[in-house]
C-alpha cells in the first residue's frame, strides 16, 4: 500500500482521531475505570419522592420493590400529581400497609405551573429528612441495597448523588437505542463529574440535601419551563466539590421504556429543550466533545470517497475497537453486555437524530409538553 500523501486534510483527520479517542478514554473511561469504592457504612435517614401522574399501574408493580429496600431508617413519599385514574385509590390502600409510606398530592388548579416541578417542591416540602433520593413512578430499583449505595456517596462536603437510571432490557432495535442512549448519557455526565464538570444528573435516581434545594429557591430561575426539575438544577447547583456520582451495580435504577418510536421521540424533544440554558462551562464541555465527533465521522465519510478510504477504514475500526473496550466492563457490571455490539450503532445514529429533534422543535408549532 502507498503511503498516503500528506495534506492538511490527512493531518486534520488524524488529529481529530486522537482527540475522539482521547475524549472517549477521559470521559467514558472516567465513568468506566473509577471504583465506586466501598459502601459506607453509615446510613442516615432518607427520603425518597415520587411524583406520580396516572401511574397506577407501575406504582402497584414497584411501590413494594422500593418498600423492600434493606436500609434502616427510609420514607418514602409520593405525590400524586393530579391523576385521574386509580392512583389515590392505590395510594390509599398501600399507606394502609406500610408505615412509612407517606401521600400527598397536587390540587387541580389554574394555578398549576411547569408540570412535575411543582408536584416535586411539594414532596420536598413534606420530606422528614436532610437527605433526599428521587426516582419517578415508572422506575424500580436494581437491588434491595440501592439507597444504601446512593446514600453511601454523602458526606460532610458531598451534598449531590448522582446515580444512573437505566431501562428494562427488551427486544428490537428501539429498545436498544433507548438502552443504549441512557448508558452513553450517564456515562458521559457520571464521567464529567469526575473531571470536575458536573452537568447534569436524571430524575430517574438523583440524591441531594434538601437544605440545597430550598438555600437554592427550588426552581425559581426556570420555574416557566416545564422540563429542568432535574437537569437545570443540577446544572445550577452542582460544583466539583459538593458532587459525586455512584455507578455500582446496586446503586442503579431501572425505568419502564417507551414502546413506540413516536412517543420516544416526543420524550427526547422535551429532554432536549433544557440544555440551551445550561452554564457556559457545561455548555462549552458539551459542545467541544460533540464537535469532534461530527468532525471525525464527517472526516471519515469524505475519506473513503477519495485516496483515504484504506486509512478512514483503519480508523473507524480503531474507534469501533476502542468503543467496544471501553464499554465491556461496563455493560457487564449493568446487565446489558447484549448492547455491546450496539453501542458504535446508538452513536452514530444519535448524531444525524438530535439535530433533527432540535429542528423539528424549532421549525415545528405545538410545544412537546402540550400534554404536561
Amino acid at each position: 500500500m502507498e503511503m498516503p500523501e500528506i495534506t492538511p486534510f490527512f493531518i486534520g483527520l488524524l488529529v481529530i482521531f486522537g482527540l475522539k479517542i482521547i475524549n472517549d478514554w477521559l470521559v467514558t473511561g472516567m465513568a468506566a475505570f473509577t471504583k465506586n469504592g466501598e459502601i459506607s457504612k453509615k446510613t442516615p435517614p432518607v427520603s425518597i419522592i415520587i411524583c406520580a401522574r396516572n401511574e397506577s399501574n407501575n406504582l402497584i408493580e414497584f411501590i413494594p420493590k422500593i418498600m423492600k429496600q434493606n436500609y434502616p431508617d427510609f420514607e418514602v413519599v409520593v405525590v400524586n400529581d393530579r391523576s385521574i385514574d386509580n392512583t389515590e385509590v392505590l395510594l390509599n390502600a398501600f399507606a394502609n400497609k406500610y408505615e412509612n409510606l407517606k401521600i400527598t398530592k397536587v390540587q387541580q388548579s389554574e394555578l398549576h405551573w411547569a408540570g412535575k416541578k411543582l408536584a416535586l417542591t411539594i414532596g420536598l416540602k413534606s420530606a422528614t429528612y436532610d437527605h433526599v433520593l428521587l426516582t419517578d413512578a415508572d422506575c424500580f430499583p436494581s437491588s434491595n441495597n440501592w439507597i444504601r449505595g446512593m446514600t453511601s456517596k454523602f458526606s460532610n462536603s458531598k451534598k449531590i448523588v448522582l446515580g444512573y437510571g437505566a431501562y428494562q432490557k427488551g427486544s428490537g432495535f428501539l429498545n436498544k437505542l433507548i438502552r443504549g442512549e441512557a448508558l452513553l448519557i450517564a456515562l458521559q455526565y457520571i464521567g464529567l463529574s469526575k473531571i470536575g464538570i458536573p452537568y447534569m444528573g436524571v430524575g430517574r435516581n438523583l440524591a441531594y440535601h434538601k437544605d440545597l434545594f430550598f438555600d437554592n429557591r427550588g426552581f425559581a430561575s426556570h420555574q416557566f419551563m416545564p422540563s429542568g426539575d432535574d437537569d437545570l438544577f443540577i446544572n445550577e447547583v452542582a460544583n466539583s466539590k459538593n458532587t459525586v456520582s455512584s455507578f455500582s451495580e446496586d446503586s442503579y435504577t431501572i425505568s419502564v421504556p417507551e414502546k413506540t418510536f413516536a412517543n420516544w421521540m416526543e420524550q427526547k424533544r422535551r429532554h432536549l429543550t433544557t440544555s440551551n440554558r445550561y452554564n457556559l462551562i457545561s455548555k462549552s464541555a458539551l459542545f467541544y466533545i460533540t464537535l469532534v465527533r461530527y468532525l471525525l465521522f464527517g472526516m471519515l465519510f469524505i475519506s473513503f470517497f477519495g485516496s483515504l478510504k484504506i486509512i478512514a477504514l483503519g480508523l473507524f475500526l480503531i474507534n469501533l475497537i476502542s468503543l467496544t473496550a471501553l464499554h465491556y466492563k461496563v455493560s457487564k457490571k449493568t446487565n446489558s453486555l447484549d448492547l455491546l455490539p450496539w453501542i458504535p450503532i446508538c452513536e452514530l445514529f444519535l448524531l444525524l437524530f438530535y439535530p433533527f429533534l432540535f429542528i423539528w422543535n424549532t421549525v415545528v408549532s405545538g410545544s412537546p409538553w402540550k400534554n404536561y
